[in-house]
């Protein structure tokens, strides 16, 4: 019987790594319904930036060390996973 994991993208950490990156995001989209979608409260806050930088940071740094990649059974999600995480 053929494996349906040959030629398919990891799931699992596909979709940890889209959650990931996805609730990095989601901070973004907490400005009041009265702001500018781009200049706002949420957008000129340096602190909000930084700490994204700092997790998107620490969630590259799991992906592709090699001992915490092993330790989190983390893949590298490759060019068309990435395509998949951050659209």
């Amino acid at each position: 019987m053929p494996s349906h994991r040959q030629n398919s993208l990891p799931l699992w950490p596909l979709c940890c790594q889209t959650l990931a990156f996805a609730q990095l995001w989601h901070v973004v989209k907490m400005r009041s319904e009265i702001s500018h979608l781009i200049d706002n409260e949420i957008t000129r806050n340096y602190w909000i930036w930084a700490a994204i930088a700092l997790c998107a940071a620490l969630i590259l740094t799991a992906i592709y060390s090699p001992v915490l990649s092993l330790i989190l059974q983390l893949e590298k999600p490759g060019a068309i996973g990435w395509a998949i995480i951050l659209q």
